[in-house]
């Protein structure tokens, strides 16, 4: 049986503005229908996730990847962007 990656980073939408990012997404098939719908699987996802990640700061990201396993050279913020 083929494991579950654990999770290093979540996404969070506003309700609002799910409709418009389902819209955007060219994988929005693979997302809930309903905003309510991915906010109890975003929040299940976030209590299972072993290792939460610290989003309250630019700093704590890093030490966030860092703990993770990221080091020099590993991560661009360049492919992250939009």
């Amino acid at each position: 049986m083929a494991t579950t990656p654990p999770v290093t980073a979540l996404p969070w939408y506003a309700r609002g503005d799910y409709p418009a990012l389902l819209k955007l997404f060219n994988d929005a098939d693979k997302l809930p229908a309903t905003y309510d719908a991915w906010l109890e699987r975003a929040e299940s996802t976030e209590r299972q996730s072993r290792r939460p990640l610290s989003m309250s700061s630019g700093s704590g990201f890093v030490r966030s990847l860092l703990r993770l396993g990221a080091g020099r050279g590993t991560f661009s913020p360049i492919k992250w962007r939009a």
